[in-house]
């Protein structure tokens, strides 16, 4: 059953076909014309009387030679130049096997075959171009599917073309439409709910703080807000300027967190939960609906955009004020009051060598003043104090002191005027530091104010 399997006809195997079919026709040709000139059958050789004249039978002979060497020569001269002729291209079909048929074995001569012109020129373009009517058939289907599968695939190719043109076109359509709203909303100045709606969904920047992306949605949202408080309260505000106020919101708490962020420091749920119960309490239940008038926010907006920030900022501030610098600061002064229990008249000395004010020029002089002049935590430690004392630390919210009473003067009309020294030391204030802070942050802002 092996044997019987029709193998696939390649491209060599039909060149090999093909050679076979050259060779044949000529070893036939070569030997038809040795063996028409050599031997001559004994049949045809007749006694003839010698009166009587010879047929010319030689002659016809040598024609039929003359005219057999002319085909031989035209042969091959056909397939010189069919070896010389470029291959045409081959078509792939599926070729029958024709079976050979089997050589008879006798001890018999062969009887030559005198083929005429046509019949030669026939079996020579059998022997170049074999086809059968099975063939010709096996080729047709094959062309008739080989056009369905070009049908299919042209086919395809335009409906894959199609939907890369859409693809295209939508994808096209999209980007045209964001860089209108991206030039509405950084250039144009667009507002309103829809253009907050897209912004919600795109996070567009709005402005950048040491690497920070602030959305636009954020920026948007914040301005709405403080838009309708300035309304609520009747301030008159131009747009410029709502919109540098809350750009400058924006960076001091984005600053104050990464300042939480760098110190560890942050929100738990129960500290929010606490500041909402306490707002409920002030301002009864009715908070969310005063929320809701003053920004147009929830509770959970509220929450997020106000009392967060203002919750880790108190936060930050703490351990501001609880820092290593403070804590110098106040060793600093309590060495300096040290130094004044053992030799009080090196006051003027040590103001003249650490005050930060401009008392460090008069060995911290501050002159005559009058109640009301200073402030209340200074003003108080001086009327408890006896002139020629000097006092313990007080801190102000310019930093600390250590005071001197001079002398103390009561005018006729009973006000009482008062000459004090100072040792004072300045604190940086949480206000100063995250100004300095915020002067360091590199800020990159994309809205147009």
């Amino acid at each position: 059953m092996a044997n019987n399997q029709k193998k696939p006809v390649t491209a060599n195997t039909k060149k090999a076909q093909e050679k076979k079919y050259q060779n044949k026709l000529k070893n036939e040709v070569n030997g038809f014309l040795v063996t028409s000139e050599k031997s001559k059958p004994e049949s045809t050789q007749v006694p003839v009387p010698a009166s009587q004249p010879l047929k010319k039978e030689k002659k016809v002979i040598s024609k039929l030679s003359s005219d057999l060497k002319a085909i031989r020569e035209a042969i091959l001269n056909e397939l010189k130049r069919k070896e010389e002729l470029p291959e045409k291209p081959k078509f792939r079909f599926k070729k029958v096997k024709k079976e050979q048929p089997k050589e008879k074995v006798s001890g018999k001569k062969e009887k030559v075959s005198f083929y005429s012109q046509k019949k030669l020129k026939k079996i020579t373009h059998k022997a170049f171009f074999p086809k059968t009517k099975k063939m010709s058939i096996i080729k047709k289907k094959e062309g008739k599917e080989l056009i369905n599968i070009n049908k299919e695939k042209v086919a395809k190719k335009a409906k894959g073309i199609n939907n890369h043109q859409f693809l295209k076109t939508v994808v096209v359509s999209i980007v045209i439409l964001i860089v209108i709203f991206i030039s509405g909303i950084y250039l144009g100045g667009w507002r309103g709910s829809i253009v907050n709606k897209v912004a919600k969904i795109i996070p567009f920047p709005a402005l950048y703080v040491d690497g920070n992306m602030v959305k636009a949605y954020t920026f948007l949202n914040d301005l709405d807000a403080l838009e309708k408080y300035m309304e609520r309260l009747a301030v008159p505000a131009s747009q410029s300027q709502l919109k540098k106020q809350v750009i400058q919101s924006l960076i001091e708490k984005n600053v104050i967190y990464n300042i939480a962020q760098e110190k560890g420091i942050s929100l738990s749920d129960q500290e929010i939960n606490e500041m909402i119960d306490f707002l409920k309490v002030e301002e009864g239940e009715e908070v969310e609906e005063l929320i809701k008038q003053l920004y147009d926010w929830n509770i959970e907006e509220y929450t997020q955009n106000v009392l967060a920030p203002l919750l880790l900022a108190q936060k930050v501030e703490e351990d501001f004020n609880n820092s290593d610098i403070m804590s110098y600061l106040e060793a600093d002064m309590a060495g300096y009051l040290n130094k004044l229990e053992i030799s009080p008249e090196k006051f003027a000395e040590i103001a003249s060598g650490v005050n930060d004010d401009n008392t460090k020029f008069v060995g911290g002089d501050l002159g005559w003043f009058s109640l009301g002049d200073m402030v209340p935590e200074f003003e108080l430690a001086i009327l408890d104090m006896e002139e020629g004392r000097i006092s313990q630390i007080i801190e102000t919210r310019f930093g600390l002191h250590i005071i001197k009473l001079e002398e103390r003067v009561i005018s006729p009309d009973g006000q009482t005027t008062f000459k004090a020294s100072h040792i004072f030391r300045q604190t940086p204030s949480f206000k100063d530091y995250l100004d300095q802070q915020i002067k360091k942050a590199k800020v990159l802002t994309l809205i147009k104010i």
